[in-house]
């Protein structure tokens, strides 16, 4: 999938920042919380193979009760197609006039990603410290028990 999108691995050893959504889809409603879906292990891999920094980044927004909803019953129905993603250019401009708040932690060095944890346990891990950018909480080397 990453080679037909763009050419990685030019961009990879360049200093070029690169924003990478690791759930590789919109976050859903799950319960009465919107969270991600679970990340997946590939920005762990690129960052550890071509020794580039991972910037920890929340972004806070929110789609419309319907988009969210007809993700759930497509989800009920069993329906495989991902609908709702039909809905997300309305979606984004529905956002017209609104803010959208965004989180910067603290770089953090390929180097933490070590053998101590899998790609995807790291990725999860990093999961939970963007989730907990809001609060102040921006160090995630601090978070481990390494």
């Amino acid at each position: 999938m990453w080679s037909t999108c763009v050419p990685w691995r030019p961009v990879l050893l360049q200093t070029t920042l690169i924003l990478i959504f690791p759930a590789g889809l919109v976050s859903r409603k799950q319960g009465n919380e919107i969270r991600d879906l679970d990340w997946k292990k590939t920005f762990i891999t690129k960052a550890v193979r071509h020794q580039r920094d991972v910037i920890p980044v929340y972004i806070e927004g929110r789609n419309s009760a319907f988009f969210y909803n007809l993700a759930r019953w497509r989800k009920r129905l069993g329906i495989g197609f991902n609908l709702e993603m039909l809905y997300l250019p309305d979606e984004m401009f529905k956002q017209q006039e609104k803010k959208l708040r965004i989180i910067f932690g603290k770089p953090v060095p390929y180097t933490t990603f070590t053998k101590k944890y899998t790609h995807h346990e790291w990725a999860q891990k990093m999961k939970e410290h963007v989730y907990r950018l809001p609060g102040g909480d921006d160090d995630f080397i601090s978070q481990l028990d390494i």
